[in-house]
C-alpha cells in the first residue's frame, strides 16, 4: 500500500482579509496624493528659478567674465583670470568684484545684432563727459553670453566677430556671498 501524502489544509480568506490591504492604501491614498500636491507647490513657486522672460531679467545675477581672444595655452591664466574677473548684475546696475566699477547697463533687443551699452555710474574726480563703452551681445543659453565693446567715442562694434571690440564672454555662477555683498 502506498501511503498518501496528507493533502495541505489551504485556509481560505475572509472577505475582511481579502480587502484589509485596500483598505489601508485607500485611507492612506489621500495623504500621499496631499503630500506629493504641497511638495510639488514648494518647489514650483519656492524653490524653481522661473525662466527669465527678457534679456534684461537673463542679464540678472553673478558672472564670471573672461576675455574670449584670450591666448589658448595661458589656461591656467585664464582660471585665475575667471576667479578675479567676475560681475554682479542686479537691476541695471553692471558691478565688477570685488570693489570694483560700477555701470549702468542698457540693453535694446530689438536691434540685430542686440545692443547693450555700459555708463561708469561713479564719475567723482574724471573730467570730460561720462565714460561709456558701447557693444553687442547673443546669448548662447541663459548662462553664457557673449558681449563685444568699444569705448563710445569710437562706432558701435558691428557683430560679435569686430577685431576692435573688446571681447568678453560671461558665464553664470553662483558666487559666495560676503558681508559687503548682498
Amino acid at each position: 500500500m502506498s501511503e498518501q501524502a496528507p493533502a495541505e489544509v489551504v485556509a481560505t480568506p475572509t472577505v475582511a482579509q481579502a480587502l484589509a490591504p485596500r483598505r489601508w492604501l485607500r485611507r492612506r491614498f489621500p495623504l500621499v496624493a496631499l503630500a506629493s500636491v504641497v511638495g510639488f507647490a514648494v518647489w514650483y513657486f519656492a524653490i524653481r528659478e522661473p525662466e527669465p522672460r527678457n534679456d534684461f531679467e537673463r542679464f540678472q545675477g553673478d558672472w564670471k567674465l573672461t576675455n574670449s581672444r584670450q591666448n589658448s595655452s595661458d589656461a591656467s591664466d585664464a582660471d585665475e583670470a575667471e576667479v578675479r574677473s567676475a560681475v554682479q548684475i542686479i537691476g541695471d546696475r553692471w558691478q565688477h568684484l570685488p570693489g570694483g566699477k560700477a555701470f549702468r547697463i542698457t540693453l535694446n533687443e530689438s536691434a540685430n545684432p542686440k545692443e547693450i551699452d555700459l555708463e561708469l555710474l561713479d564719475v567723482t574726480g574724471l573730467k570730460g563727459g561720462a565714460v561709456k563703452m558701447r557693444g553687442v551681445y547673443t546669448f548662447s543659453d541663459n548662462k553664457t553670453v557673449r558681449v563685444g565693446v568699444k569705448d563710445a567715442t569710437q562706432p558701435r562694434p558691428k557683430s560679435l566677430d569686430d577685431a576692435d571690440a573688446t571681447d568678453w564672454v560671461l558665464t553664470k555662477v553662483k558666487l559666495p556671498r560676503t558681508p559687503d555683498r548682498k
